[in-house]
């Protein structure tokens, strides 16, 4: 697997589907990022002593570049991008469950229409519903 790195550093189009706690110490979690349908990342994060508490008065100066800061520790899991593209799912994975060590679900739907801050739902007829559950099986295992 490609280290984080790799993909670099700025991503106008990058999105956090959720995340996960890997165990209750409140610092290691699991998280999915993805790139509309460039990739999706299954990426494990841990939060230490050396991590920058960011201060929502700084706004954007840490994205612009302009407040130095220590980011998470980010190390990749898995590489979901291949695999997702030959399943019928939207291009957006939502919600991640850590089962246990070895076992990922990974949830995806459609939104049906969710209207914005009123958050009205609606049906949309010339959408197929679709949700889907995908279990992944994580080697190695998280601990």
């Amino acid at each position: 697997m490609a280290s984080p790195e790799s993909y670099g550093t700025t991503h106008p189009e990058v999105k956090i589907g959720d995340l996960t706690a890997v165990d209750d110490s409140g610092t290691d979690f699991l998280v999915i990022e993805y790139a509309s349908e460039s990739y999706a990342h299954v990426y494990r994060i841990r939060i230490t002593s050396d991590t920058t508490s960011l201060d929502e008065k700084a706004g954007v100066a840490y994205e612009a570049g302009r407040l130095p800061y220590n980011p998470v520790e980010k190390v990749l899991v898995a590489d979901l991008s291949e695999e997702l593209r030959l399943l019928p799912v939207p291009s957006k994975p939502e919600g991640l469950l850590l089962l246990d060590a070895e076992t990922l679900f990974v949830l995806f739907d459609n939104d049906y229409g969710l209207g914005s801050d009123d958050a009205e739902i609606f049906e949309l007829p010339d959408i197929k519903k679709r949700t889907l559950l995908l279990r992944l099986g994580l080697e190695p295992p998280v601990r």
